[in-house]
């Protein structure tokens, strides 16, 4: 099977595969309030005492949808 991507595919597809690794690092520097997945799930977009909200992993999370909603909608209609 050999898949055929366009320009706005490998994009977007290279913008999600960032953004979940930066997605992994916001998590893990919010962890200091214990933050397990599946526990305490509020405290990942928090940092420090709570106070303060952790912005990159809000911003990464959405770049994730969004690329592989464009990955699917900028997909060429003769591939399939």
């Amino acid at each position: 099977m050999h898949w055929r991507m366009n320009t706005l595919q490998k994009i977007f597809f290279m913008v999600a595969v960032g953004s979940i690794a930066v997605f992994i690092i916001a998590v893990n520097i919010s962890s200091t309030k214990g933050f397990l997945l599946g526990e305490k799930w509020q405290y990942m977009f928090t940092l420090g005492k709570g106070d303060r909200v952790n912005w990159l992993a809000i911003i990464s999370l959405f770049n994730i949808i969004i690329s592989n909603l464009g990955y699917y909608l900028f997909a060429d209609k003769n591939n399939e």
